[in-house]
């Protein structure tokens, strides 16, 4: 019982931040085609990265407009926003 209550707040946890990358991929795109450099933007991602990072495994790629892909195991989890 222990082992599934870790398991689904963790699971939580990566969906909950998986979220806040893909608002925050969307956000950039914006920005970025109307030619603004969203720094902030950015390092808030990056943090979520990191967090996620240390709960999983993550390949991230670049995209285009200043969006990352995000991909665990083989598997999409932020592609775009």
């Amino acid at each position: 019982a222990d082992l599934k209550q870790v398991i689904k707040t963790k699971t939580d946890e990566v969906n909950s931040i998986s979220r806040q990358i893909s608002s925050l991929n969307d956000q950039i795109s914006r920005l970025v085609a109307n030619n603004y450099e969203p720094n902030d933007l950015y390092d808030q991602r990056d943090l979520l990265i990191d967090q996620l990072s240390k709960i999983v495994n993550v390949k991230v790629t670049q995209n285009g407009n200043g969006m990352v892909d995000i991909v665990v195991a083989s598997q999409a989890l932020v592609s775009g926003n």
